[in-house]
């Protein structure tokens, strides 16, 4: 649980850095022109979220399975 809680948020992170390439990208090329850009995050946030918590509950699972006898 804990390695899919962190893959998770690996690939938000990896999804994040493309669409940052992209929108340097963009200005890069239209740069006489007028651009807005509207950055989004609210779903990434909570992706990363989740997968905080699956790793969370995973790291506090194996803590207590290695507790018990």
């Amino acid at each position: 649980m804990v390695a899919v809680g962190f893959a998770i948020i690996l690939l938000d992170q990896l999804i994040l850095l493309a669409s940052y390439l992209r929108m340097m990208d963009a200005l890069r090329n239209h740069s006489g022109d007028t651009l807005f850009i509207v950055y989004h995050r609210a779903n990434s946030l909570r992706v990363v979220l989740v997968g905080l918590w699956i790793a969370a509950v995973g790291l506090v699972w194996h803590a207590l399975k290695s507790v018990r006898p």
